[in-house]
């Protein structure tokens, strides 16, 4: 090979480098934009910090020869949990969604929001709205919030649990949606 074919290769090469791909060492010690937010600078140090823990307790993760993906490549898709398609394991949630019934005669009372429905949850065997297209309640997630851990307490069906009178429920609002989920998510930690 002589030096302009060198060259040439070497400067494809160079084109086709990025150091996001961390492919090198050292790659995770440089920056690749000269602007980053200051969150965004913290979570990558983190990941960094997290990666090289992982690297001195584990050594090489194993790789199924099948299946590239890593636990580096799993991390960055996670990514910041809101904002990320990968929601945490929604096997269950699965389960019920495909036990739904729809196109019911005669309508039935929404656990959620307690308006008429025709979708039933075959799991639980409870009325709840499945983004019906059509009507005054088009649109609406019932089904989706009554199977979120975070929104348990907020229903109509809850009234029982809340100690309230069903008279007295009223739709929760974002900001009550908010403080429900921190009160469930601290719950939830020290259950676990």
């Amino acid at each position: 090979m002589d030096f302009w074919l060198f060259r040439e290769k070497l400067s494809k090469q160079m084109l086709q480098y990025k150091l996001t791909h961390l492919k090198y060492p050292g790659d995770g010690n440089m920056q690749a934009a000269t602007q980053q937010s200051q969150k965004e600078r913290k979570e990558k140090a983190k990941e960094r910090n997290n990666q090289s823990i992982l690297d001195m307790t584990q050594g090489d993760p194993e790789v199924d020869a099948n299946n590239p993906i890593d636990l580096r490549i799993l991390k960055r898709a996670i990514g910041r949990r809101g904002k990320s398609r990968l929601c945490g394991n929604l096997f269950h949630f699965e389960r019920h969604v495909e036990s739904v019934q729809t196109g019911k005669k005669h309508p039935l009372s929404c656990r959620v929001c307690g308006e008429q429905c025709y979708s039933v949850c075959g799991l639980c065997n409870k009325p709840l709205h499945l983004f019906p297209n059509r009507g005054k309640n088009m649109g609406k997630s019932c089904f989706l919030e009554y199977h979120n851990d975070s929104f348990f307490g907020l229903a109509v069906e809850d009234c029982k649990v809340m100690q309230k009178r069903k008279s007295d429920w009223t739709p929760p609002s974002a900001t009550k949606k908010k403080v429900q989920k921190r009160h469930i998510n601290s719950l939830m930690g020290s259950f676990a």
